[in-house]
């Protein structure tokens, strides 16, 4: 995995309501998901067996990280609710179904 931090990006700031939307846990694999969390109007996630790390918004639904190359987009239904998120980290890309 490439360890080098990516470049600099312009990032957004949401509202808490909007950020509220995405908490959830979603399952990238079996035994293996992804926690997102809302605290002080930030948006975090914990995937299994690693380290929390904030999530910085580039537009409504799609985040990105500071600490590796790493985009993750939420996806919605119909009616406007979360209902997955794709990782794309390392060239792969990882549907998380939320589960709760």
């Amino acid at each position: 995995m490439d360890k080098t931090p990516p470049a600099e990006r312009e990032e957004l700031t949401l509202d808490a309501d909007v950020l509220n939307t995405y908490m959830g846990t979603y399952e990238i694999q079996p035994g293996f998901n992804l926690a997102i969390s809302v605290r002080d109007n930030k948006l975090y996630g914990v995937a299994t067996g690693q380290g929390e790390v904030e999530l910085f918004a580039a537009e409504k639904d799609k985040f990105f990280l500071k600490v590796v190359a790493a985009e993750i987009n939420f996806t919605r239904n119909a009616e406007g609710s979360v209902e997955s998120l794709t990782l794309f980290q390392g060239g792969q890309e990882m549907l998380g179904k939320k589960i709760d």
